[in-house]
């Protein structure tokens, strides 16, 4: 065996910040890759991530969140539907509050249902896939698929 045909026999091994990184432009490497990974730290790891983009931004976002509760009661108001002045003044922090906690949670929750959806279409194609593969391909390839929408808007 020469030395071309071992170093090609073992993949190799990332971390997972460079699990992260390199799904970005190899995801097909990352995914053979973590076929026998949980999900379980790059839920985490992304989850972290969101929540310091998010509450990094805070204050460059508070100015949206004001607009946005604003003209919610301005058309509530329009339709005869008042809200009391006690509760209007709450409804810009609800709504900042909302966004900062559902973006993480999103981040935790919605790959595990990204992840029925691949386990449907992995046994309509017959293809042997566990959920914890599904849900790693779905942890990792919303990481791409967030990258690739910032790229396009």
């Amino acid at each position: 065996m020469t030395s071309t045909e071992g170093s090609g026999a073992t993949a190799k091994q990332g971390g997972l910040f460079e699990d992260l990184m390199e799904v970005l432009y190899s995801p097909s490497a990352v995914f053979q890759r973590t076929r026998a990974t949980s999900p379980g730290k790059y839920l985490v790891v992304t989850a972290i991530i969101v929540a310091v983009i998010l509450f990094g931004t805070k204050n460059l976002l508070q100015p949206w969140f004001d607009a946005q509760a604003d003209l919610s009661l301005k058309l509530l108001a329009a339709k005869g539907k008042a809200i009391p002045d006690a509760a209007a003044a709450s409804v810009g922090t609800q709504t900042t509050w909302a966004f900062l906690i559902g973006g993480p949670i999103t981040m935790l929750v919605g790959p595990f249902l990204n992840a029925l959806m691949i386990l449907v279409g992995a046994k309509l194609m017959k293809a042997q896939l566990s959920f914890g593969q599904a849900a790693t391909i779905a942890t990792c390839n919303t990481i791409n698929k967030s990258s690739a929408h910032d790229e396009q808007g």
